[in-house]
């Protein structure tokens, strides 16, 4: 078995302990999410968070696993157990593009999600509470009132939309019949936008994760190529008796 290129070495030692660190911390933010989860009783009833959360752990304990076995066999030089993170990482890459190929369709269809999330929300009248205060989350993010406008609440306008600077009269206008100040801006543009926004945040952490993937991925099977590359030893033949020797002997002349 050849030696293996002590930079190459060195270097893909970074990266996996890196990889090994982020694993880490996925699984300390899904412990965290799963201990939100447990504190709210209509969920634990329901059992609705269960399976995501499953498959989040199962994630974690793959990458620190496969972190494992690559430091292994990086500096055992062991070829099985960089056989074994080879092919995990090649599946998790495989699962990084399974992963962002919707999100780029529905990055690119923000508009129609946001129209999808607000369709209930046309007729407030026939809304539940739960999706009122959902609106009225937006409304209090984006200084915006209703999903169209202010005229979606009819008469029933919370206080999400009332303008906290009745002079700013680019953004507030006068509700019909009223004296309130309210924001003159829907809330759809703001929500595709923000729609939008999350979707590309998704996209730049997929990315960002599946690059010292792919790197580590490619280092790997670099090194496993060099571990199996045979090392050619010239033969070496010892001969006590000089006859028939090219070279002759030099004898110091008197």
């Amino acid at each position: 078995m050849a030696p293996v290129n002590r930079c190459l070495k060195r270097t893909f030692i970074i990266f996996d302990v890196f990889l090994g660190v982020v694993g880490t911390l996925w699984l300390a933010l899904v412990l965290f999410s799963h201990g939100a989860l447990h504190r709210e009783e209509e969920l634990i009833q329901e059992g609705s968070g269960v399976a995501p959360l499953a498959i989040l752990y199962l994630i974690g304990i793959g990458i620190v696993a496969l972190s494992a076995f690559g430091l292994y066999g990086a500096l055992k030089e062991k070829q099985w157990a960089l056989i074994v993170f080879s092919v995990g990482t090649i599946m998790t890459s495989l699962l990084f593009l399974l992963i962002a190929i919707p999100l780029v369709a529905m990055e690119a269809m923000s508009e129609e999600v946001a129209r999808l999330m607000t369709e209930e929300l046309k007729n407030l009248n026939e809304a539940t509470t739960d999706q009122k205060t959902q609106l009225e989350v937006w409304q209090h993010m984006f200084n915006c009132c209703g999903v169209h406008g202010y005229q979606d609440w009819g008469n029933d306008i919370p206080g999400t939309c009332l303008c906290s600077d009745p002079t700013d009269n680019i953004r507030c206008v006068l509700a019909n019949g009223t004296s309130m100040e309210v924001f003159s801006e829907p809330c759809f543009p703001h929500i595709t936008a923000f729609t939008r926004a999350v979707f590309r945040g998704l996209l730049a952490v997929t990315f960002g994760f599946a690059v010292p993937v792919i790197a580590v991925t490619v280092m790997s099977i670099i090194i496993l190529c060099q571990m199996r590359r045979k090392t050619i030893t010239p033969s070496v033949k010892f001969r006590t008796d000089p006859t028939g020797s090219k070279y002759s002997e030099l004898c110091e002349t008197a």
